[in-house]
């Protein structure tokens, strides 16, 4: 079973908070490395109604935020020449040439969440 730190604890209250309150389509978590960015992905996933693209610059980042989305529940598919899979659901992870290879396939999703 997977337990929030505090700080995450924090974040996910503020995560939740812009979600639902916000006037603003558009936020920023700024967040150090080795602090849960992996962590807020799946957050974001789990909390909207929408479908959710999640985009990472490389692989391996991809391959991280996959195992973390799925630790916190989550069953996402991947997009992803370098990992040999091209499949998109509701809540899709992502590689940046990948998805410019096929930019209309993408159109649908209405969140974004871009770590690094």
């Amino acid at each position: 079973m997977f337990k929030n730190r505090p700080y995450q604890d924090e974040a996910e209250k503020d995560i939740e908070i812009f979600l639902s309150e916000s006037p603003f389509k558009k936020g920023i978590i700024v967040s150090p490395v080795g602090t849960g960015k992996a962590l807020y992905t799946s957050i974001i996933s789990s909390k909207v109604n929408k479908p959710v693209l999640v985009v990472q610059p490389n692989k391996e980042l991809l391959e991280q935020n996959l195992e973390k989305a799925q630790i916190f529940g989550l069953d996402p598919t991947v997009y992803s020449a370098s990992l040999g899979s091209k499949n998109i659901s509701d809540l899709t992870y992502a590689t940046p040439m990948s998805i410019a290879s096929r930019p209309e396939d993408f159109k649908h999703f209405e969140v974004v969440a871009i770590d690094e």
